[in-house]
């Protein structure tokens, strides 16, 4: 509101008519621009004032009363935030009838305000407006009040409510991961516990060493049930892993506050997990997740999933450091990105990449963001490839493959005989191989041989038979399986590896690329332009829908089709539309778009 040309009524109206919400004023600012100083809640009708050299942390609540030059202008806007609530919940008209004859400026029970306007926002009825000034701190105490007030809270979603089932035990989520660089909380003064938050990564790669790279980790967790103790151990059964809560630390701002326990509902920084990753739940050990987990199998809950479930990677490029020896800078730091952004995914020097680093990412923003960070946060100068949509290769039909491979090493000859079934399957991850042996127990097999058997078949399902993508949507039973005393390991991995990509060629194969669901909020007036763009983008399944001034536009687009789609949109309606775009299946390509990438990759 300190802004010059600042207009709370204009942004309410935009709110409205943009958002096709109800927007409910809560407050009415005192002073504009340069003279705004505070705000009037219309709820308790109490006027708030800031002191001017307080950066926002001392405020004072003023008594309202009609001799206040504001009183007439903000006493209006009550009686309009009354009527509105009325007209959206028919309980508190019937009873602003019962008690107040629906004489609005009698309505003196602000508490009752207090319990419908949550109610609107609970079932997404209104939405809470308030104001404020973020450069002088002015409106943030009553903007934190009003979330814990109106805001759902984790005991309003009783379907996803699952802290009854672990009792008093801990339950916490990982919300949130950042890599404290200056190793400040080793400076700690130790008066008043409290230390500095920084996370310039500068001097921290000026003087790296691999040893202490997991050492500034700092996870933010909010604790649900139970509580959690400095020096305690979690389990993390995402990851399958034990973990150590070294230190805890209440943040404040920049400031960290170290404390010996938190209890549920508190927000706390824990040190020392090193294994988590954003969106995990941790729990206090195995035994508890596993009774847990019994107790929603008895009574037909469906099961808490323990980690964020992320969409598969459609665009992906390579990373090459401007000099050898900031190789292991740049690894360290696609290390720290993907802990804080499960969703990106880093190949390093694996087999498959031809030794290469490559990223894999959710769009073009996604990467990049990650391109800036490495630069603008770890002042790495990295050389970074064109940006490549991730297609992908599947078989059509299935087909059984026999190998008998033979060699010899030394004196000893060595044999291998493999006959497997590969087939198409929808919505598959390929891991690890079935084994459907019939002259065999298999639990007699060692288990390095099967590792090897499953190493090989994985190695040639991420290579490709047509353009070299890796393959999805396939799985692979193996029907037979012997080898001679003593065998090598490779030798195995070799022939599995030979037997799959034989299997592959005479699958049928074809390239798969990624179609994504893509759904437009535009007005009426930029419609058809935007459907025109979309159909020259081979859209399919276009559907539209038509409500109070706004137009919806679905669709499912190659995502080869929408590169650089936020600039296009931007300029092809001024700016007056919002997309979203999500993965939503694969689909072969046309024979065109298969010769291109024939010529590309020549």
């Amino acid at each position: 509101m300190d802004k010059i040309g600042s207009d709370f009524d204009m942004c309410l109206d935009s709110i409205e008519k943009k958002l096709n919400t109800v927007p409910l004023q809560l407050q009415y600012p005192v002073g504009r621009e340069k003279s705004f100083n505070g705000v009037i809640d219309l709820v308790n009708m109490k006027k708030l004032v800031w002191h001017q050299m307080s950066d926002g942390k001392i405020f004072q609540s003023i008594d309202f009363n009609s001799n206040d030059a504001d009183f007439q202008a903000a006493f209006k806007k009550r009686i309009e935030l009354i009527e509105k609530i009325a007209r959206i919940n028919e309980d508190f008209a019937e009873i602003l009838l019962e008690k107040f004859n629906m004489e609005f400026d009698k309505m003196n029970d602000n508490i009752l305000l207090e319990s419908y306007i949550r109610k609107s926002c609970l079932s997404s009825l209104a939405t809470p407006v308030l104001c404020g000034s973020s450069f002088r701190n002015i409106g943030i105490q009553p903007v934190m009040d009003a979330i814990i007030k109106y805001l759902p809270s984790p005991y309003d979603l009783e379907k996803n409510n699952y802290q009854p089932f672990y009792d008093e035990s801990l339950l916490m989520v990982c919300f949130k991961i950042i890599h404290d660089h200056q190793k400040s909380r080793k400076r700690i003064n130790r008066s008043n516990s409290k230390i500095q938050l920084q996370t310039n990564a500068t001097n921290t790669l000026n003087k790296f060493k691999p040893d202490e790279a997991q050492d500034d980790i700092l996870t933010f967790v909010r604790v649900y049930n139970g509580e959690l103790h400095a020096k305690s151990k979690v389990y993390n059964p995402a990851k399958g892993a034990k973990e150590i809560c070294d230190k805890i630390y209440i943040p404040y701002s920049n400031e960290l506050e170290e404390v010996q326990k938190i209890g549920a509902g508190n927000i706390a920084i824990v040190h020392g997990l090193t294994n988590t990753t954003t969106g995990d739940i941790l729990v206090h050990n195995k035994q508890l997740y596993d009774k847990a987990c019994h107790r929603m199998q008895l009574e037909n809950k469906q099961e808490m999933q323990m980690s964020l479930e992320l969409a598969n990677p459609v665009y992906f490029c390579t990373v090459e450091p401007e000099f050898e020896s900031d190789e292991k800078r740049i690894n360290y730091a696609l290390e720290c990105l993907q802990r804080e952004d499960p969703s990106l995914r880093v190949l390093i020097n694996e087999e498959e990449n031809m030794g290469q680093t490559v990223i894999q990412g959710q769009g073009e923003l996604h990467l990049d963001v990650v391109k800036d960070r490495i630069l603008r946060e770890y002042k790495l100068k990295a050389f970074f490839g064109p940006l490549n949509i991730a297609y992908k290769e599947t078989p059509t039909k299935s087909v059984n493959q026999e190998i008998n491979y033979e060699k010899i090493l030394g004196e000893r000859k060595h044999y291998v005989k493999i006959e497997l079934n590969l087939f198409p399957r929808n919505d598959f991850k390929f891991k690890f191989a079935n084994l459907l042996l019939q002259n065999e127990n298999k639990s007699e097999i060692p288990l390095e041989k099967i590792n090897s058997l499953n190493h090989g078949i994985n190695s040639a399902l991420n290579k490709g038979v047509i353009l070299r993508y890796p393959f999805i949507n396939t799985d692979v039973k193996v029907i037979k399986f012997e080898t001679s005393q003593g065998i090598p390991m490779p030798y195995i991995s070799s022939a599995a590896y030979q037997c799959t990509i034989k299997a592959l060629e005479n699958a049928e194969c074809v390239v798969i690329q990624p179609i994504m669901n893509i759904d437009v909020t535009t007005s009426p007036e930029y419609s058809s332009k935007v459907y025109s763009d979309l159909t020259r983008r081979n859209a399919m399944n276009l559907q539209i829908n038509q409500t109070n001034k706004i137009v919806n536009i679905n669709a499912k687009v190659p995502l080869a089709k929408l590169r650089a789609y936020s600039t296009d949109i931007r300029k092809l309606t001024s700016g007056n539309s919002t997309f979203n775009i999500e993965f939503d299946s694969y689909d072969k390509i046309s024979q065109r778009e298969f010769q291109d990438l024939l010529e590309k990759k020549a």
